[in-house]
């Protein structure tokens, strides 16, 4: 299985519509969710995020 590891520009890049790399951010969250992709973050990604929004 491939591992990736992402950051939260990932997670923002989904879920703001006006993201220029939202769709490959979608791609990837999708391949997630099949279970063709492991993802690896920071315990903090939470955090990050709040932040970034």
């Amino acid at each position: 299985m491939t591992k990736l590891i992402v950051d939260a520009s990932v997670v923002i890049a989904s879920l703001l519509p006006d993201e220029p790399y939202r769709d490959p951010a979608l791609q990837l969250l999708s391949q997630f969710l099949l279970d063709d992709l492991k993802l690896l973050t920071v315990p903090l990604l939470k955090y990050e995020v709040t932040n970034a929004v």
